[in-house]
């Protein structure tokens, strides 16, 4: 526990002395909130006024970042760097390193997003709807675990940062854009409305906590979207581990055929 604690420790300093990244992550949703709330004042979602609908939009992107940009660029750069083999020799595993990364960076977000509440909260007088936190929170975790199984997929598959960090970022610039967390999807074409819901599964996330922010039933379904959302990230997982595997027998392959 107190190895897992230091090690949790560890992240964190790593995670905010890194300025750069620091400032993205805090900046970037405030920026878009008051860029994108003045340009949208006057639009309105299922009679919600965007404006409104921001907040709930842009944590999600604070949790795609911090996972994509965060978690897995430090997790890739510990492996290829022989940090993750140095810590093993200390008697870390793989496991608890991957962990306390993970806790590292909850801890990053939660302070983010609740930095962010507070802004909206003085900047323009936007309230947290408290009474709705349970279905909030749920989605919430469900957002995270399916980030978490999308990074897991890419880090089985693209072991150098080289490779991993341009497709990481893409993948969460494809999500922000094309996942309606920063124009509404009435202002897609019909076509592309519905071919989101196929081709970008961050879309039944965006739904699911719409849904539970606003209480609006017309958005979409918590519970149904949440379970949609799982699916993917189970999906994910196994091809993740699945990939682990036949790259792990080609590796032992090439050993015996030495």
């Amino acid at each position: 526990m107190k190895t897992s604690l230091s090690l949790t420790k560890y992240h964190l300093k790593l995670l905010f002395r890194d300025l750069p990244s620091v400032l993205m992550a805090f900046l970037m949703p405030i920026g878009f909130y008051v860029l994108f709330g003045y340009m949208l004042q006057d639009a309105n979602v299922n009679n919600n006024s965007l404006t409104d609908l921001l907040i709930p939009l842009y944590i999600i992107i604070i949790i795609g970042n911090a996972v994509f940009n965060v978690f897995g660029v430090l997790y890739v750069n510990a492996k290829e760097s022989g940090n993750l083999q140095k810590f093993k020799f200390l008697g870390v595993s793989e496991l608890r390193f991957s962990f306390t990364l993970f806790v590292a960076t909850l801890v990053f977000q939660l302070v983010v997003i609740i930095s962010f509440i507070l802004f909206t909260y003085f900047f323009d007088g936007s309230v947290f709807p408290q009474d709705k936190l349970l279905p909030i929170l749920a989605t919430l975790c469900v957002i995270l675990v399916f980030h978490f199984a999308a990074v897991f997929f890419l880090v089985s598959l693209l072991k150098k940062s080289t490779a991993y960090n341009p497709i990481a970022l893409t993948l969460f610039m494809y999500q922000m854009f094309l996942g309606g967390l920063t124009f509404p999807l009435q202002m897609f074409p019909e076509f592309l409305q519905k071919a989101i819901y196929y081709i970008n599964p961050i879309i039944y996330g965006r739904d699911a906590l719409l849904t539970a922010w606003t209480g609006d039933s017309s958005i979409g379904h918590v519970l149904r979207d949440n379970m949609i959302l799982l699916s993917f990230s189970v999906g994910l997982v196994v091809a993740g581990m699945i990939l682990n595997r036949i790259l792990l027998s080609q590796k032992t392959a090439v050993v015996f055929t030495r």
